[in-house]
């Protein structure tokens, strides 16, 4: 019985925690992609002083989707919701210009964005009870002025799927599924088609 545990768990180590570890770096490495474009958008503006600049802002998000912003290895990544938010009553800012809807942000994440200039941020957004709608993952970084004062901040709003999909030919060579969950473990994506019912029992378990 012993030797049948210990060839087990060397088994369940080598296979299971392997694949995970894979994955968890491959997740990792994703954000640090998205945190890379954010950074080099969060320099160009501060660079520029382009903080009530709508017009030059709408420009620089819109010539980046169009020609992909590249990340550290040079993969190009095509953000299409890609808004700046400056601090106080400034209109929000997107690559179509200034938004004629308002974007709603947790004042964690909008604390934390001020806190810390220059810190990738994540915020989960879930949906009401009876929306429809996919929740949205918030990706953002603050902008300090040459004097360190805080300014906003760039965010990007991407589909948890989107993330999860990235993550599509590791599943499929291992043979493993993924459930994306936020800090209260609410299921936000899933490569397995979840019921309502189940996707709350993962979120009690």
């Amino acid at each position: 019985v012993v030797l049948q545990y210990v060839s087990f768990t060397k088994q369940y180590e080598r296979n299971f925690l392997k694949t995970t570890s894979l994955l968890e770096k491959s997740f990792k490495n994703i954000l640090e992609s998205y945190k890379v474009v954010l950074l080099e958008f969060s320099k160009e503006i501060k660079k520029k002083n382009l903080f009530l600049e709508s017009v030059k802002l709408s420009e620089l998000f819109e010539k980046s989707y169009t020609y992909g912003s590249g990340d550290a290895n040079g993969a190009k990544i095509h953000l299409s919701s890609i808004n700046w938010v400056g601090k106080g009553d400034t209109p929000t800012v997107g690559r179509f210009g200034p938004l004629l809807y308002k974007l709603e942000f947790s004042p964690e994440y909008l604390e934390r964005l001020k806190r810390s200039p220059g810190k990738l941020e994540i915020s989960n957004v879930i949906p009401e009870a009876g929306n429809s709608e996919p929740p949205l993952t918030n990706l953002g970084i603050g902008v300090d002025d040459e004097k360190e004062v805080y300014r906003g901040f760039v965010n990007a709003r991407i589909q948890p799927q989107t993330l999860l999909e990235s993550l599509s030919g590791l599943e499929n060579e291992d043979k493993v599924r993924v459930v994306l969950l936020d800090q209260k473990a609410q299921v936000l994506a899933s490569s397995l088609d979840l019921s309502a019912d189940a996707k709350k029992e993962l979120n009690q378990i």
